[in-house]
């Protein structure tokens, strides 16, 4: 999820800011963690605890999850032009990410704890609460990965600020897959995957949101000191409006480059998409797993995102992102192609 920027929107704040120190980074790095919890949380166990667990059609799953991307397609590029245009004292990006914390933690919940309704009741919750989960989510990370962008002028100091977001996106996933398998969902006598059981979901989807909860505070908090010294709205921009919007969207699909990019984003969360939703059942039903074997899966990342957030300013220097970029997405692309083919 990206910021749709106008052209000359921003004026650079004044010269000056002190150099960002480990902490800091840190701090920004670390509200990428609860993106990467959520969103492993909910792809990894939305399907299956609605299917399974609460016993309604896939299909009518699909649909539901898919509407709450569909709303996310507006929305997101609607919050990066809002928060571009946006003057307060607290910057362009921190009062929507402090506006997000409470919604995402309460609609993470709600998410995994329906009412006791009939089916279709039931499947208006998910698509109602995902929906919300889904823009609430939005609303600080699209502001949060702007923000990234902005800490810095130096290109290589920004590669660096944008590998603690990677490694705090790994930290987050991992954190979920053990503490989910390992935890919450473990092996029992009545369940093999602990994920079938329904008295888990309570305890899971608690301890979950409170965390989130924390972490988007901690994020947003930590990383206020710097707005005095980030870009500011420009005059020129004007104030938002849904003219300015689709103005700024039109820009952005423009430009050749951003729509090929947009595409390949497309296709590859495609893939991630499709991977995610239905390797829970592949390990549990083909594989047959315990979720005490699933859960040492999550160690087999460990040294390619520990890799990919140090390497990357030093192959940034060296190749320059954009070749930096399409080599490692055609690696990850055909990666988990060859490796379902030699397990076959």
């Amino acid at each position: 999820m990206t910021s749709v920027a106008p052209k000359k929107t921003a004026s650079r704040a004044s010269t000056g800011a002190p150099a960002l120190t480990f902490g800091f980074k840190a701090a920004y790095g670390v509200g990428s963690m609860a993106e990467a919890v959520v969103i492993s949380s909910t792809t990894q166990f939305v399907m299956i605890f609605y299917n399974q667990v609460q016993h309604l059609p896939a299909v009518a799953i699909g649909i539901a999850i898919a509407l709450g991307l569909a709303v996310n397609a507006v929305v997101d590029p609607l919050v990066g032009s809002w928060s571009d245009r946006t003057t307060s004292r607290w910057g362009r990006r921190h009062p929507f990410m402090f506006a997000a914390i409470v919604p995402v933690a309460i609609t993470f919940w709600a998410l995994f704890n329906p009412p006791g309704w009939p089916d279709w009741g039931k499947l208006a919750w998910l698509c109602c609460s995902n929906i919300v989960l889904q823009q609430a989510l939005t609303c600080f990370h699209t502001p949060h990965l702007a923000l990234g962008g902005e800490l810095a002028t130096d290109y290589i100091e920004r590669s660096r600020v944008m590998s603690f977001n990677t490694f705090f996106l790994w930290a987050g996933d991992t954190l979920c897959w053990l503490t989910s398998f390992g935890l919450f969902f473990r092996a029992s006598a009545a369940y093999t995957n602990g994920a079938l059981d329904p008295n888990r979901y309570p305890r899971f989807s608690a301890t979950i949101a409170s965390l989130v909860l924390v972490i988007l505070f901690v994020s947003s908090y930590f990383t206020r000191a710097r707005i005095r010294w980030l870009p500011t709205a420009s005059p020129e921009a004007g104030n938002f409006s849904l003219r300015a919007f689709f103005n700024d969207v039109r820009q952005a699909l423009s430009n050749r480059n951003y729509v090929v990019l947009l595409i390949g984003a497309l296709l590859l969360s495609l893939m991630q998409g499709v991977r995610g939703g239905l390797w829970i059942y592949t390990a549990t039903y083909f594989w047959e797993l315990s979720s005490g074997q699933i859960v040492w899966f999550a160690l087999g990342s460990f040294l390619s995102y520990v890799a990919g957030s140090t390497i990357v300013a030093p192959l940034h220097r060296t190749l320059e992102k954009r070749w930096t970029g399409a080599i490692a997405v055609l690696v990850y692309s055909v990666g988990p192609a060859l490796r379902s083919r030699s397990a076959i």
